[in-house]
């Protein structure tokens, strides 16, 4: 099997390494067992005080408590 790059664009290493902040994070809930039909995507507005997320996922409310875990905020604020 041969892969083609559709698009190569910019220097990924160059732009995290000029980041104020990045984000690491280790996934062991095994939803890689489940394929997805549309496409795997999600949408977050992120405020100082609260965030709403847009997102296809299989555990919510685990998603929802490491979100607000992530970025400090009460969960009540994570939607």
């Amino acid at each position: 099997m041969r892969s083609q790059k559709v698009v190569e664009k910019g220097n990924v290493d160059s732009t995290l390494a000029q980041a104020k902040k990045s984000y690491s994070r280790t996934y062991r809930w095994p939803l890689q067992l489940h394929g997805m039909i549309g496409p795997s995507c999600a949408i977050a507005d992120v405020k100082s005080d609260k965030a709403t997320i847009w997102c296809g996922t299989q555990g919510p409310f685990r998603s929802r408590t490491n979100i607000a875990t992530l970025l400090k905020l009460p969960e009540k604020m994570c939607g």
